[in-house]
């Protein structure tokens, strides 16, 4: 059985997610002919550690029956620049593994996700996916509605 959960250690964690973001970055950091060269992937792991011990990172995970991560969805939890006034879940990264994405757990840790966010005071959530990996038809279900689209222009070579 899959189960989701808020980690409360995110170094824990983050250690433990490490053996699937190579998975993350091949289905989702190629880029199309034209668009750029394919950076190698570099978190950046003391920033990450800063953003948790400020206490603004929350980190949600799908564990398999052996207590693996399978899946997770990470926001910043901040207070938007044009209203202050209004607290946000704002998505750095979320992923699952392939042989998950048959049946439902996406959708069960964007449903577990959202209502975890909504506990830790969050007012809206702001959520990004790939172009070529659209979650648009699926997030739509759920309530989000498209407000913007971000645009990228490498100036390397």
């Amino acid at each position: 059985m899959i189960t989701y959960q808020v980690e409360p250690l995110f170094p824990d964690a983050i250690e433990e997610m490490k053996s699937l973001f190579e998975a993350h970055r091949e289905d989702v950091g190629h880029r199309k002919p034209g668009e750029g060269p394919a950076w190698e992937l570099n978190p950046d792991y003391d920033r990450y550690r800063s953003l948790f011990d400020a206490g603004v990172l929350h980190l949600c995970t799908a564990r398999d029956d052996d207590n693996k991560i399978i899946g997770y969805y990470l926001n910043i939890m901040m207070n938007l620049l044009h209203y202050k006034h209004v607290k946000a879940a704002v998505s750095d990264i979320f992923f699952i593994l392939p042989e998950y994405r048959k049946g439902r757990v996406g959708i069960a840790l964007f449903k577990f996700m959202i209502e975890a966010v909504r506990q830790s005071g969050a007012q809206v959530i702001k959520s990004h996916c790939k172009s070529y990996h659209d979650i648009g038809p699926m997030v739509e279900r759920m309530g989000f509605f498209e407000i913007e689209r971000v645009y990228s222009l490498h100036l390397e070579d």
